[in-house]
């Protein structure tokens, strides 16, 4: 009986560990669970974009550099045939990619038109009219992927970005809700109290005023209906009421 009890506890004792290791993988610091949650978490990231993203245009930097470096004037030779290609080339790419992640989304032509720029300068960049037809297809379909990487890149960026800011938006709208909410129960708190304080009063008004009106009502009694003078005792009163001059 007793074996059957330990054997018992063990199930169950295993029973729970996988449970916790299915339902909870991610609290366990230095596991696997939470390295594999770390590298996933970094994978879908925005900072990962970014990275690429900026490893892409140093790419796009140099292939347009290049070209500009071959087609520019002949009269342009030395040091400002290079400062011109490089000035050409950081202007084309980054405005390439400030109206492609800025763009509106009702826009979604101008993304196109200035995908289909990055296809023209990828095929001039690979010489893709040039050699065996094997080797135009091969250039024209890597002319066509880095394009379409130009066009995904940006609109990947652009999409997280934005929500990241709708989630930040919405923390911050779920912070000033809260902060509201515990506003209103101050509010509610503060409230309570006063409607206390307005019992207590209204209770304290209304001793006052039987209070009063006990006091008016001995004055009444202990005065003269005709001269209105005060006696301390009725016996006084009585006695004044007998010949009070106001009297008629």
């Amino acid at each position: 009986m007793e074996n059957y009890k330990i054997k018992n506890l063990r199930e169950q004792s295993l029973t729970n560990m996988k449970n916790q290791s299915l339902t909870q993988p991610f609290d366990q610091s230095g596991s696997f669970y939470y390295l594999f949650y770390k590298a996933s978490e970094f994978i879908t990231s925005l900072a990962l974009v970014i990275i690429f993203l900026i490893v892409f245009m140093a790419y796009r930097f140099y292939e347009v550099q290049t070209l500009f470096l071959e087609k520019l004037p002949n009269n342009l030779n030395g040091h400002s045939r290079d400062i011109a290609a490089n000035l050409f080339a950081l202007v084309l790419i980054f405005t390439t990619l400030l109206f492609m992640v800025n763009s509106s989304r009702s826009l979604k032509w101008g993304k196109f038109i200035l995908a289909l720029i990055a296809l023209i300068i990828n095929v001039y960049f690979w010489k893709a009219m040039e050699g065996k037809p094997e080797d135009i297809f091969f250039k024209f379909f890597i002319s066509a992927v880095i394009a379409g990487m130009d066009y995904g890149f940006a609109h990947l960026f652009d999409t997280m970005w934005r929500e990241r800011l709708e989630m930040y938006d919405k923390d911050r709208l779920l912070s000033t809700k809260k902060d509201l909410e515990i506003e209103i129960k101050e509010l509610e708190g503060n409230e309570n109290v006063l409607h206390e304080n307005i019992s207590k009063l209204l209770e304290e008004r209304i001793h006052l005023e039987a209070d009063l009106s006990d006091r008016i009502q001995k004055l009444n009694e202990s005065s003269c209906p005709h001269c209105g003078e005060f006696f301390s005792s009725p016996k006084a009163l009585n006695g004044h009421l007998g010949w009070c001059k106001e009297k008629k």
